[in-house]
């Protein structure tokens, strides 16, 4: 059998080009239509796992599922704020917990997240270096993040501007890096989180300059009834530090400024279902159940997927009969091959001893790569699909 196998290999070996394309696509044969379905069922379970630890979100009136996704997962939707008022009031029910969560910028390419101190035990994140959040301009990183930015307490990073060319003049805010959370393999691996104010400021709703009460002639346009006007000299800060802590300052109402959602956390179920009660009929705010939500739209993958998968078998069977075509026109060309291997001895159960050990070893390496791949995937390609999908809904 040995020299069988031999002869095979080094037959497949002289043939390469004809032996790595029919090794390749019967690795796409066996490997594809199982590989997707796992990292389809596995994704559709995270996604539901996240969203059934969520029992209520509140936000703008509109498409639940762009709610779900930008809270959630922290994907850019650019969903239609609500404001910080409305979480002041769902505190004051007495019904549930808020937790603010403010999304729309970016920090060197991850999500810069506002929210809460509560939303850490919320999530049952812990910190695995330094500590939690104290004061304006400190940011805590997700463990994914820490990792690829190469920062961790001590560090500063700068948060991204949200157009290229930015009219209002919002400067990127300088973060401090106080602490890297322990790995939770969830979205929040690859967050920057920050408190809500920080956000604010970071878009620009707060700012902090230079006294203007003691400042030179050279940066006060004019003085008006104990209003001082600067002009454009005046310095502003682009980093909070305890030194100019101070001077940062918001104009306007803040009930009034935004958030992207409310993470509602009610004390009981009976809790729950009174302070569902009271947003049925909101015009313009609604509380949605984001384990609904999700299922939802694994119930349309699960549709989408039924029909890729026709797809995919319908190609793997092309592949297959492309298979044994090959190998059948390859036969025929190799008859006089054959039969000078009888004219010198070989006999017929040998000569299928030796094409037998050529399917086998294609089988087998088409296997193996497949393997390689499916583990490479398992490892990877939820991710990458939880991501596609969320940006696709």
């Amino acid at each position: 059998m040995r020299d069988s196998i031999y002869l095979a290999w080094r037959y497949l070996r002289h043939h390469r080009s004809k032996t790595l394309l029919l090794v390749l696509s019967l690795s796409v044969f066996l490997g594809l239509p199982l590989i997707m379905r796992a990292m389809s069922r596995a994704t559709q379970r995270s996604l539901l796992d996240r969203a059934e630890a969520t029992p209520l979100l509140l936000g703008k009136k509109g498409s639940s599922l762009d709610l779900v996704v930008e809270a959630l997962y922290f994907q850019l939707k650019g969903a239609e704020a609500i404001t910080e008022a409305d979480v002041d009031a769902l505190q004051a029910t007495g019904l549930a917990l808020g937790i603010p969560i403010r999304t729309g910028l970016m920090a060197r390419g991850f999500p810069l997240v506002g929210t809460s101190l509560d939303y850490f035990p919320f999530r049952n994140l812990r910190i695995a270096e330094g500590r939690s959040l104290a004061m304006m301009g400190e940011c805590v990183l997700g463990a994914e993040a820490a990792e690829t930015l190469g920062l961790g307490p001590g560090n500063a990073l700068l948060t991204s501007p949200s157009t290229l060319f930015d009219l209002a003049g919002v400067y990127p805010l300088k973060l401090h890096v106080v602490g890297v959370l322990v790995p939770s393999y969830s979205p929040d691996d690859a967050a920057v989180f920050v408190d809500v104010k920080t956000a604010w400021v970071a878009e620009g709703k707060g700012h902090g300059h230079q006294d203007l009460a003691r400042a030179g002639p050279d940066l006060v346009l004019k003085r008006n009834e104990g209003t001082v006007t600067a002009n454009a000299k005046l310095v502003q800060y682009n980093e909070i530090t305890e030194s100019n802590l101070d001077s940062f300052h918001f104009h306007g109402d803040p009930s009034t400024y935004p958030v992207s959602a409310v993470i509602a956390v009610p004390h009981d179920e009976k809790s729950g279902v009174l302070l569902r009660g009271r947003f049925v009929d909101a015009p313009t705010r609604q509380l949605v159940r984001p384990a609904q939500v999700v299922d939802s739209l694994n119930k349309q993958i699960f549709r989408f997927e039924r029909i890729l998968e026709i797809v995919v078998w319908t190609v793997g069977l092309a592949t297959a009969v492309m298979f044994v075509l090959v190998m059948v026109l390859s036969w025929r060309l190799r008859a006089e091959e054959l039969r000078t291997m009888t004219r010198l001895g070989c006999s017929r159960w040998k000569a299928a001893q030796i094409m037998g050990s050529e399917i086998a070893l294609m089988v087998g390496a088409s296997v193996l790569i497949a393997g390689v791949f499916g583990i490479a995937m398992a490892q990877y390609g939820e991710t990458w699909l939880q991501s596609l999908i969320l940006r696709g809904s």
